[in-house]
């Protein structure tokens, strides 16, 4: 056996070199210039400068423009254009534009967009809270675009100086939904708060929804740990607005100290503000929420369960009601790592969306996602400016992304912000998958940020909501599995005997000491385990509101198949999968099933029953008093291996000076972790396969099924 010592000094290596992994990462962030000179993005947006690269381009925006009607006045210049040998750059482009602007997709005379100051942040939580923003003009409608541009803003005269941020507008193009927060002096800047507004097109009829005198501002379990803000409102078809919120009252896990990270997940509400309801249940963060075009609500997803703390920010999407929550793309892709703003594309079941950093803020790489080709990898992903690599990974340093805000007109026309380094703000700009560039505005000494036509689009469909009339007043919905043998990963026949279900709790606390060996690892319960049939099949009963998370266990209780995600049910919810991991192509099986008559109850572990997260001291220290600490612990420390509950000898020859501080309490839990194969941060592989950790990985597996020094541990005492 390694030594105590050996262990702890390889685990410290390798987080040595992941932290400098990430300075370097950093580093190249603020030290490497932009791609400002790259092809298909010259400066202020002009076209490449030789006559026959632009004559090419006005080519293929005619072919494209031509697709919808003939425009032979269009077609006539172009070709005298063709025929001169020397045509001039500024009347090819200028033509092109022409061509371009022709398309009836553009035939709308006014854009909105939203004047906000370019923050540079160290992570991506940081930009979203009020203490971070300075006042910039906000909301503004940019009249006649195309010709004559002039600016109107839309609440210079109604709210005090402050940082709008997302909007969203109507379906019917008559109001905007953003969120705002109102400016305060350096004194005061903790305090400062984003709250929801919404106000007409004309500037008129503002009104605040969210922070008011009628909003009882209540966190979960009315605790109070962080300022409470609201971000990313969105309208639904069904008449409701769904936005994130602080109110879950969390703080990431990985950015303890002195740092203020708040955590936010997703919520909705009535149109007035009222019913305010928490839609999602995770502990990290959760961002942009879009509708679909069947209704359902995109949206990204920031979470590291037992995984990398930075790597895997995909997609997923969710009912209007907060059922039904579902992968979409890129929960075991690395590159990208961070994919935020989806908008659906309108002419196809594709979505835009960005490519980001996760230690920056949202600039990045546009490209669309088409799900038929699968839900990770680079298959699904076109890139829309190729000349951008993704943020933060190998391709390109964490500052290298130069758009925003992707908004698609068609599948191959969308506005974006682009980061100009002339200046050194987001300007706006029209792209087309054929390789133009088309500068639409920018303002002086400021950015311009979430271009959107100002027009009415269609309305998607009502989901009918899938919870029973009563739904919330249950506590519970139920969870039924198909079959658990269904995986992206083989997991032996037979070998799963028990499903186990684990409650992971929130970190309240901004500063917190870790509650494990594994770094940043959050704390949990464990709620209970079914039996698994034979087939496979399995449903039981779960509390709502929870994120949960699962482990398929052999008949042992070893843990077969570790989940490294979560999931959760609302009040009422009835939720069915067809196996564990399995891609979600997968037909349902189509021999019989008995889950659906069988829904069981959690049967508690006899040693984990008791209330609060799950406890080293309360639930396996215990076992080692009454069975093992003769031997190590008591007048005998054999192989070094102290298992007292609390630090009374020091003579046992173990070199308590290399325990980290969180283990010092528990000789025990000190002596134990070099045995463990562990989920530590960062150190972990991207996705679990059968038996890769905990029990079956554990150099205590032997120890515990079979006789040591003469003991032989019951069924319900290994269980611990």
């Amino acid at each position: 056996m390694k030594s105590l010592h050996n262990i702890h000094t390889i685990r410290s290596t390798c987080r040595l070199i992941d932290a400098a992994r990430w300075f370097l990462v950093l580093l190249l962030a603020f030290a490497m210039p932009g791609q400002e000179n790259a092809p298909g993005v010259p400066p202020k947006g002009a076209s490449p400068d030789d006559a026959k690269s632009l004559l090419s381009l006005a080519s293929a925006t005619l072919a494209y423009v031509e697709r919808t009607a003939p425009h032979p006045e269009l077609r006539r210049e172009l070709d005298e254009l063709l025929r001169r040998p020397a045509p001039d750059p500024s009347e090819i482009r200028a033509l092109r534009r022409r061509i371009l602007f022709a398309h009836p997709s553009l035939q709308f005379d006014d854009l909105l967009f939203n004047k906000q100051m370019c923050i540079t942040s160290g992570h991506m939580v940081d930009h979203y809270t009020g203490r971070q923003m300075r006042p910039a003009e906000g909301l503004t409608v940019l009249e006649h675009w195309k010709d004559a541009p002039r600016e109107r803003q839309l609440h210079r005269d109604s709210l005090p100086p402050g940082t709008a941020f997302h909007p969203d507008l109507s379906f019917d193009g008559k109001r905007v939904l953003f969120s705002y927060c109102i400016d305060k002096p350096d004194d005061l800047r903790e305090t400062k708060q984003f709250f929801i507004y919404e106000i007409g097109i004309d500037g008129s009829g503002l009104r605040q929804i969210t922070g008011t005198d009628r909003d009882p501002m209540v966190g979960k379990e009315v605790r109070k740990t962080s300022v409470i803000e609201d971000w990313d409102p969105c309208y639904l078809p069904d008449g409701g607005i769904i936005f994130v919120s602080s109110r879950l009252q969390g703080h990431v896990r990985c950015t303890y100290a002195a740092r203020y990270n708040p955590t936010f997940c997703l919520y909705r509400m009535n149109a007035d503000g009222s019913g305010i309801r928490q839609l999602s249940f995770g502990d990290i963060a959760e961002y942009d929420p879009a509708v679909l075009p069947d209704g359902r609500i995109i949206y990204c997803r920031w979470e590291y369960t037992d995984r990398h703390d930075s790597m895997f920010h995909g997609l997923w999407t969710i009912n209007p009601d907060g059922t039904g929550t579902a992968h979409y793309y890129g929960n075991y892709t690395r590159s990208p790592n961070v994919i935020v703003e989806a908008l659906p594309l309108p002419e196809s079941n594709r979505v835009i969306a960005q490519a980001a950093p996760h230690h920056f803020n949202f600039k990045g790489s546009i490209i669309s996602i088409d799900p038929a080709k699968g839900e990770d990898g680079l298959e699904p992903i076109t890139r829309l400016t190729p000349e951008v690599g993704f943020p933060e990974t190998p391709e390109a340093p964490a500052n290298s992304g130069r758009y925003a805000g992707a908004y698609p007109v068609t599948d191959d026309l969308f506005f974006v912000s682009y980061l100009e380094k002339e200046t050194g703000e987001m300007a706006i700009y029209l792209l087309d998958t054929f390789g133009g560039r088309e500068f639409i505005h920018r303002a002086p000494k400021t950015s311009c940020y979430s271009p959107i036509p100002l027009r009415a689009r269609p309305v998607p469909p009502v989901r009918a909501s899938a919870l029973p009339k009563q739904a919330q007043v249950s506590t519970t919905g139920t969870f039924s599995i198909s079959d658990v043998y269904q995986s992206r990963q083989p997991i032996p026949p037979g070998s799963a005997q028990f499903l186990r279900v684990i409650e992971l709790l929130d970190q309240v606390a901004e500063i917190y000491p870790r509650v494990g060996a594994g770094n940043a690892s959050q704390p949990r319960k464990i709620l209970g385990e079914v039996p698994v049939a034979e087939d496979g099949s399995v449903a039981f009963e779960a509390p709502a509101g929870k994120p949960l998370q699962f482990q398929l266990l052999d008949a042992n209780r070893m843990a077969v198949m570790n989940m490294r995600t979560f999931v959760y049910l609302q009040p009422g919810e009835v939720s069915s999968c067809i196996g564990c991991h399995e891609p979600k192509t997968d037909a349902p099986p189509t021999k019989r099933r008995r889950v659906a008559a069988q829904v069981q109850k959690l049967t508690p572990l006899q040693f984990s029953s008791h209330p609060g997260g799950f406890s080293f001291g309360r639930s396996v220290q215990p076992v080692l008093d009454q069975r093992c600490i003769s031997c190590h612990g008591l007048e005998r420390t054999d192989g070094k291996v102290n298992l007292l509950g609390s630090r009374l000898d020091l003579a046992s020859g173990i070199d308590y000076g290399k325990i980290p501080r969180f283990l010092e309490g528990s000789l025990a839990y000190g002596s134990l972790v070099p045995f463990a194969k562990i989920l530590d941060k960062n150190l972990q592989t991207d996705f679990s396969i059968p038996m890769d950790y905990t029990s079956h990985a554990s150099a205590l597996k032997p120890l515990l099924l079979s006789p040591h020094h003469g003991v032989l541990l019951k069924p319900e005492e290994r269980h611990a």
